[in-house]
């Protein structure tokens, strides 16, 4: 459900992009996909933690 929440956000950025003919996505889209980047990696981290290394 929260991927799909940040998606539905940028929904209206996606409309007003095609109002500027698509200049605008050349903005919204790296920020739309960095976004669900770092949304994927917290989902890993917490699956997946990196082990703790204890040094002498």
């Amino acid at each position: 459900m929260d991927i799909f929440m940040l998606d539905l956000s940028y929904i209206l950025w996606y409309l007003i992009g095609i109002l500027t003919l698509g200049i605008l996505w050349f903005w919204i889209i790296p920020k739309h996909m960095t976004a669900r980047t770092l949304y994927f990696k917290e989902i890993y981290d917490i699956n997946y933690p990196k082990p703790v290394i204890e040094t002498e």
